[in-house]
């Protein structure tokens, strides 16, 4: 099974049948105990990014975003992942949301306004607290945001097309993969070919 099994078009709408958790066979998944995973969920705090948490936060960003070296083709990775500079510019457009431990940023996600669209941008857990249900926190609190906000009907998302464990955990959150990737990647963002020609994209209603 692919992410391609399930594609639905531009607007959202389901053109053959629902996407539903898509798993790699080869993925395992590490469980915390129960009592650790209430501890630290219990301990998250979300809170809007300041612009003295930018430094931090990129390291999130930059200390996760190591793992697409397994699946990027060499012209398509580059360590750091982003420069402050670049981080600082992104900060200045998108809505960035932190989610914190013991006043440590652990966490980030963003979205921002593209027309029709809310884009989620920039998704990132620090390795040593995935799979503790941080990013499926974050992406609650933005959903909940561009609901109450009312500005648009569909929320799209870019990733990596060969991240399997994103178009996993996207998908568990009712994502559907978008049948013409290329198109809307184009259309909403403003990302290299190098980018395009390794990413896909996928959709929400909201």
């Amino acid at each position: 099974m692919t992410p391609a099994d399930y594609v639905v078009s531009e607007d959202c709408a389901v053109e053959r049948k629902e996407l539903h958790d898509f798993s790699v066979a080869h993925l395992r998944s590490v469980y915390l105990p129960k009592r650790h995973y209430n501890y630290f969920m219990n301990n998250v705090k979300i809170e809007e990014l300041k612009r003295e948490e930018f430094a931090e936060a990129l390291e999130v960003l930059n200390e996760a975003a190591k793992s697409y070296k397994k699946i990027l083709p060499h012209e398509a990775y580059k360590e750091p992942h982003m420069s402050l500079k670049e981080f600082s510019s992104e900060a200045e457009r998108i809505n960035f949301l932190t989610a914190k431990i013991e006043g440590r940023v652990v966490g980030i996600m963003g979205y921002e306004y593209a027309g029709d669209a809310a884009l989620v941008r920039h998704g990132y857990v620090k390795p040593s607290y995935q799979r503790m249900g941080i990013g499926s926190t974050l992406l609650k609190v933005i959903e909940k945001k561009i609901r109450s906000e009312g500005k648009v009907k569909k929320m799209i998302v870019g990733m990596y097309r060969k991240a399997y464990w994103a178009v996993s955990f996207w998908s568990k959150h009712g994502f559907m993969l978008l049948d013409n990737s290329e198109k809307v990647l184009r259309r909403y963002y403003n990302i290299t070919e190098v980018q395009i020609r390794n990413s896909i994209a996928m959709c929400k209603e909201v």
